[in-house]
């Protein structure tokens, strides 16, 4: 599967900049912090910077990497499982092993939206999975529902009717994968993406939240991760 990935490199931050205001005033040191935001936003197009899709165990054999949009849903027997991963070497300047990343979020754009309050938890993965080829059976987290166990979540956020924290379709939902993005720069544990679950798999009704895919071509509503660091 072929992408585009839309990179953006800011300076954002100076702080900590301790002025003096009039004359006489002593100031005994100053610190400076310049922090670097990378945006990475895919998009359909030629590259293969961002794999994103969903896993059906309805039909546990089925890819579905060309789709324009991919869904997280509970419903007993036809669990749906998103999987998603952002190659981080795309970021203008790389980032450096060294950095200090101080926010990571991972944001996807909802296009339908549950009846309900839904839980849905991210999974930091370990072990490869290709876009084009990943289905319910052969998935790195097994077939086995509400598994991996909540505990084991890295972030997670509520998506659905009041009071969920994103209950507006047509926008973004956001996880903050801080933890797993550090990790992945460190060089402490290598950059697999994430699954995404609803905390609660085999609903006795269907429970369905729908995002945009990077092949729906859209810049404004492309999975996108943001990472704030400290070179």
């Amino acid at each position: 599967m072929t992408r585009r990935l839309v990179v953006v490199a800011i300076c954002l931050t100076l702080a900590g900049v301790v002025p003096a205001f009039a004359s006489g005033v002593s100031v005994s040191s100053q610190t400076l912090d310049v922090y670097r935001t990378c945006v990475l936003t895919g998009v359909s197009s030629a590259s293969t910077a961002v794999a994103d899709t969903f896993v059906n165990q309805q039909s546990p054999t089925t890819n579905s990497g060309a789709a324009t949009t991919m869904n997280v849903q509970s419903r007993t027997s036809q669990n749906r499982r998103v999987y998603i991963s952002f190659d981080l070497t795309l970021c203008s300047p790389v980032i450096p092993a060294a950095a200090s990343v101080a926010s990571a979020e991972l944001d996807l754009f909802i296009t339908a939206l549950p009846a309900v309050c839904r839980t849905v938890d991210t999974f930091r993965l370990t072990s490869t999975w290709a876009e084009g080829t990943v289905t319910w059976n052969n998935q790195p987290v097994g077939t086995t529902t509400n598994n991996p166990p909540t505990g084991q979540r890295s972030s997670f956020t509520t998506i659905g009717a009041a009071p969920c924290t994103y209950s507006t379709n047509t926008s973004y939902a956001r996880w903050t994968v801080t933890g797993d993005v550090a990790a992945w720069v460190a060089g402490s544990a290598t950059n697999y993406g994430w699954m995404l679950r609803d905390d609660a798999e085999d609903s006795a009704t269907t429970r369905t939240i729908t995002f945009a895919t990077s092949e729906a071509n859209n810049a404004d509503r492309g999975p996108r991760l943001e990472i704030t660091y400290r070179p």
